[in-house]
């Protein structure tokens, strides 16, 4: 009879604790596959590897923040027989689907280690609501409008950089014309004339 009423008791703790412990389960914050960064989140099961056997190259989205690089690396497949300037809008245009941000451009021009990209002032950094359309392929989100600027301009920069190598200079003008935006919280401006990560 003790043995049965000691059994009884340790059942009832057992089951006790296991209640304890699902409704401390149901109060923490669900689990999840994103990351979340100050101004965007980061859909992490989207992460690959390059596949330096085939044509597989890949772009980085998000920001460098005071000198920390935050992005998240997304395969994609370019095709390297394509003229510099076309892999560049390749590359380009996979940032703007990835992130649901239209990024227009006026020019792409190649010279040695310089890059320029002269983005049309329809492009996201400029035209928020209008350039936004989420798309099946969008995998990173921004979460404030006043990110969208240095988050489309760090992500060219990173991704050009990344893929022609580290040696290779970007310029990025808006309508052949210095970048300025200005609003309560962020200040941009770019000198079209200076590399965007000498700025």
């Amino acid at each position: 009879m003790k043995n049965k009423i000691l059994l009884i008791l340790f059942i009832i703790l057992i089951i006790t604790l296991v209640i304890i412990e699902r409704i401390k389960f149901k109060k923490a914050d669900p689990p999840t596959n994103q990351e979340t960064s100050r101004n965007f989140i980061l859909q992490t099961n989207t992460v690959s590897q390059v596949n330096s056997h085939g044509e597989n190259s890949g772009i980085y989205v998000g920001v460098n923040e005071n000198g920390n690089d935050n992005y998240l690396y997304i395969s994609i497949t370019i095709n390297k027989k394509a003229s510099q300037e076309e892999q560049i809008r390749s590359l380009i245009s996979a940032i703007s689907e990835s992130t649901g941000y239209q990024i227009d451009l006026n020019s792409v021009k190649v010279a040695d280690n310089r890059i320029d990209i002269d983005l049309a002032k329809t492009a996201a950094p400029f035209e928020l609501e209008e350039s936004y359309q989420y798309t099946d392929s969008q995998k990173y989100y921004i979460t404030t409008d006043y990110a969208v600027a240095k988050t489309i301009f760090d992500s060219i920069n990173k991704t050009l950089k990344s893929y022609f190598g580290s040696d290779t200079k970007v310029y990025l003008s808006a309508d052949s014309e210095n970048i300025n935006i200005e609003n309560e919280i962020l200040k941009i401006h770019i000198d079209a004339t200076k590399p965007y990560d000498e700025q």
